[in-house]
């Protein structure tokens, strides 16, 4: 018989995870009332910058009732704010850690590497989905929570953000193709941008739609998180160049209910003036060459669809929106590509980056080794192996106590390279 009770040992695993990522997630454990309509109380919540909160049910084995108790937690509301619960995690803790309290027992989660857990997913009319499909993971706390930021993300809301961005951007497609017939001048104007041919299947308009949708989601990102922009330097009006404003919400881009193609332009000139050349300069360089009245249709059929991505906490998580456009652009029948799939990028990135030690012998915690060093994707399209192992190495450097947003700019600004194979 464990001579530490549940409730106290689920405590100090909410503390150990609270403290492997302080700025990123809000971690309780025992809260009553947490949970509507029940009186029960989740043994841990875990919620991430997106919102979406994961539960954890443990138990000391032989955890006969964990599984269960996992699978009655999906599709709960959080009395606060209303979020269902779409994953879960059964958890089983090891009889190594059975005698400890305090600070004892909080090393010896973090120490111990025998955590036996599943995840629990819901999808919509369907029975709740388990990974692995039998037996468990088997772990240190790290690895752990590094299943809970993916499940942060469920797979069934990935998946219906995906389609309702691929419905926007077909009908999008669509508007512009019945003022825009192929083999007409308007079609081939779009494709010159891209560099590519007006394909008759569509592609092409489906590519830039998608771009134009992208630009639209970071410039309401920016504008929810305060982003500044310097208004058109002028030569006569010194204290003009001075000033700076707060970059508009997308939606500040109507006038009388209608977008106004101008106006857009000129937000995203704005930007481009400050940086993030990639996003806004394709995006507005499309944007251009689209008829004014038909932009209007088309800005305001993909502002319904990214307004839905918004409300679901996209700009609040950069793994959510990597996870929803890389989902879309995986689709072979959409885009016609061949794609890395985000999954199998996600596996090949955790192979050559364990957990249990980092490149060059270096700890996951010294930022100045990791910030030299350099990696490579010398077949890149989208980037998305580049994502995965960007995305891993800050995870686990924030795991051990390190600062992912200093590591930031010298390993995605100076380190990292993506080159495609000559033609």
């Amino acid at each position: 018989m464990p001579r530490v009770l549940e409730p106290t040992v689920n405590v100090a695993l909410a503390e150990v995870l609270q403290g492997l990522r302080p700025k990123s997630w809000t971690v309780r454990a025992e809260e009553a009332g947490a949970v509507q309509g029940s009186a029960e109380r989740p043994d841990i919540l875990v919620q991430d910058a997106a919102g979406w909160p994961v539960a954890i049910e443990a138990e000391w084995p032989p955890a006969a009732g964990v599984e269960d108790e996992a699978q009655n937690r999906l599709d709960r509301h959080l009395s606060e704010g209303g979020l269902s619960i779409e994953t879960a995690i059964a958890l089983i803790y090891p009889l190594e850690i059975d005698d400890k309290s305090g600070q004892t027992l909080r090393d010896a989660i973090l120490a111990t590497e025998d955590l036996q857990y599943a995840l629990y997913t819901h999808r919509k009319n369907e029975a709740p989905e388990r990974l692995p499909s039998s037996g468990w993971l088997r772990g240190n706390v790290r690895d752990l929570a590094m299943l809970l930021h993916r499940a942060a993300a469920p797979a069934g809301r990935v998946d219906a953000l995906a389609e309702e961005l691929e419905r926007g951007v077909e009908q999008a497609a669509d508007l512009f193709t019945k003022s825009n017939p192929y083999g007409e001048p308007g079609g081939a104007a779009l494709a010159e941008v891209l560099g590519q041919p007006d394909d008759p299947d569509g592609q092409t308009r489906r590519m830039a739609m998608t771009i134009i949708a992208n630009a639209i989601i970071f410039q309401e990102a920016m504008a929810n998180a305060d982003f500044a922009v310097k208004p058109f330097p002028s030569a006569s009006d010194e204290a003009q160049v001075a000033r700076s404003r707060a970059i508009l919400p997308f939606n500040a881009m109507q006038e009388n209910g209608i977008f106004l193609q101008p106006r857009v332009l000129a937000e995203w000139a704005a930007i481009l003036r400050e940086n993030y050349y990639p996003i806004f300069w394709s995006a507005r360089a499309l944007l251009r060459v689209i008829h004014t009245r038909t932009a209007a249709l088309v800005l305001d059929r993909l502002w319904g669809s990214c307004s839905q991505l918004v409300s679901a906490g996209v700009t609040h998580s950069h793994d959510l929106t990597g996870s929803v456009f890389q989902r879309l652009i995986a689709d072979r029948k959409f885009l016609a590509t061949f794609y890395t799939r985000p999954s199998a990028a996600a596996l090949l990135a955790g192979l050559a980056l364990p957990s249990s030690r980092a490149p060059g012998g270096a700890d996951w915690g010294n930022g100045e080794t990791l910030a030299a060093m350099q990696i490579g994707d010398f077949a890149c399209g989208t980037g998305t192996l580049l994502s995965a192992a960007y995305q891993r190495i800050s995870l686990l450097h924030e795991m051990h106590g390190g600062d992912s947003e200093a590591l930031h700019a010298p390993t995605a600004a100076r380190r990292w390279s993506c080159r495609s194979p000559a033609k």
